[in-house]
């Protein structure tokens, strides 16, 4: 499940200085009726840290009040931020939704924010489908964003890898084989690429061998195109694993990881010549 820690994460989103005592009712009460965004959203703040709910469900009525449409879009951006500081990232994805982005950095800001409400909300559908945009469908890019799914004291935050966020979108919305095409479209190396292996091969066979096979070929063929061999050749072990577990001919993997092994061949060769395989209609049994 995606890490989701909102009253760290409000910490990142003010800077108001740490106080033994919450903010004085009269003063409350004066922001509540008469404060700027940026005063409610220090509010939100001192209102979260000392746990004071009724405070926190009056500041997010006015929140949602206090800025009707239409707003430029750093009204939005910052009234969506403070309904965030008030623990109600779904009050915040109803903000955002008042304003259509434009293209560039504008839109990207905006689907990050979605996002992280979509994300703090559980909302699994929806963040998935902003990771999504965020990229225009291309998943090798997500590999590139970190995203913040956490905030450690002061307000640093805890970044995962777009590409792991995503396939856990997934795989809580029950859509294991979306969550598969989102690891393979890795291609980071090292630890990230093993710990990502490690959640193919939970996730592959789960699904079994038959459903899980073209997707794995499918990943490995691109794989190839990319030559990241090392991600190839652990997604090639992981085929043969599954096909030996549901009893599947494994002769072309057995040949190919041989061959990689032997160290008196060319490589990049012996990649080109399974992908050649793999594209090649009148092969079977891959």
């Amino acid at each position: 499940m995606v890490v989701n820690n909102s009253s760290v994460m409000i910490s990142s989103s003010s800077s108001i200085a740490p106080s033994p005592d919450p903010m004085d009712e009269a003063l409350y009460k004066k922001v509540l009726n008469e404060g700027s965004i940026s005063e409610l959203n220090k509010a939100c703040a001192d209102a979260e840290r000392f746990s004071l709910d009724l405070r926190l469900r009056e500041l997010r009525h006015r929140l949602m009040l206090i800025a009707p449409v239409p707003q430029p879009f750093d009204v939005v951006l910052a009234n969506a931020k403070a309904l965030m500081a008030c623990r109600s990232p779904n009050g915040a994805q109803v903000v955002l939704s008042r304003f259509s982005p434009a293209s560039g950095n504008q839109r990207r800001v905006w689907l990050l924010l979605m996002w992280e409400a979509a994300n703090a909300s559980l909302d699994h559908q929806k963040a998935s489908l902003s990771l999504r945009r965020l990229v225009d469908g291309n998943l090798v890019d997500l590999d590139k964003e970190q995203l913040p799914v956490a905030y450690r004291e002061g307000g640093v935050p805890f970044n995962r890898p777009g590409l792991d966020v995503l396939a856990e979108h997934e795989t809580s919305l029950g859509r294991k084989a979306l969550a598969v095409e989102a690891l393979l479209a890795g291609r980071t190396s090292g630890i990230v690429g093993k710990r990502r292996l490690a959640l193919l091969v939970n996730l592959t066979k789960s699904l079994g061998a038959h459903q899980s096979s073209p997707l794995l070929v499918k990943g490995l063929e691109q794989m190839i195109s990319d030559q990241a061999w090392e991600l190839a050749e652990g997604v090639l072990r992981l085929k043969l694993e599954l096909g030996i577990d549901e009893g599947m001919d494994v002769a072309l993997e057995r040949k190919y990881l041989d061959l990689l092994s032997s160290g008196n061949a060319n490589r990049e060769l012996i990649w080109q010549s399974l992908r050649e395989e793999i594209n090649d209609e009148g092969k079977s049994g891959f």
